[in-house]
């Protein structure tokens, strides 16, 4: 019943956050921000509870080597995440270009912290499930890694990510998959 009431009280936090968060600077889409914070696990091996952080292949797309976040906790609810800088030009001959593409990293003060909500992920990963992940889809998400190792976070300054979502690992269609 407790996990119930959090994941219901969580799920009425960020359909709120639209009203408490800083604006974003590309403000051509219609879809309020969201703020996540955590201390990623930068290591080969896959382990449950925790966001991995990798560097992926450079492509074609690419300008700079894109940063893959996944997200995996012990109830099963995985969600996947990229950090990238397209070439649009390259990308507009693959596909159409929509809002999702544009994304970024900006520094802000570290009173950003404190002035916005924002989500911290460690603290909730035995709650967190597929449901929750499927919420994060059509948002505008940003991730905030406390982890030491990139020296994102410091005692001035804040680094954001602007991230897309690529989707959990719920079925699609009626297709099941097997873990």
């Amino acid at each position: 019943m407790k996990k119930l009431i959090f994941i219901l009280s969580l799920l009425i936090a960020i359909t709120t956050i639209s009203s408490y968060a800083q604006h974003d600077d590309d403000n051509n889409s219609p879809y309020a921000p969201i703020y996540l914070t955590f201390t990623s696990i930068n290591s080969e091996e896959y382990v449950r509870n925790g966001v991995h952080r990798c560097t992926l292949e450079e492509d074609d797309i690419d300008k700079i080597r894109p940063t893959d976040f996944s997200y995996f906790n012990s109830n099963g609810a995985d969600a996947y995440f990229v950090y990238a800088e397209y070439n649009f030009e390259v990308l507009r001959t693959y596909r159409e270009l929509t809002w999702e593409d544009s994304l970024y990293v900006r520094t802000e003060p570290v009173s950003f912290l404190e002035n916005n909500n924002v989500i911290d992920i460690d603290e909730m990963f035995s709650a967190m499930t597929k449901e929750f992940t499927n919420t994060l889809q059509d948002k505008r998400v940003f991730f905030i890694d406390k982890n030491p190792d990139f020296g994102e976070v410091t005692r001035d300054s804040v680094k954001i990510y602007r991230v897309k979502y690529y989707g959990n690992n719920q079925p699609v269609d009626d297709v099941v998959y097997e873990e």
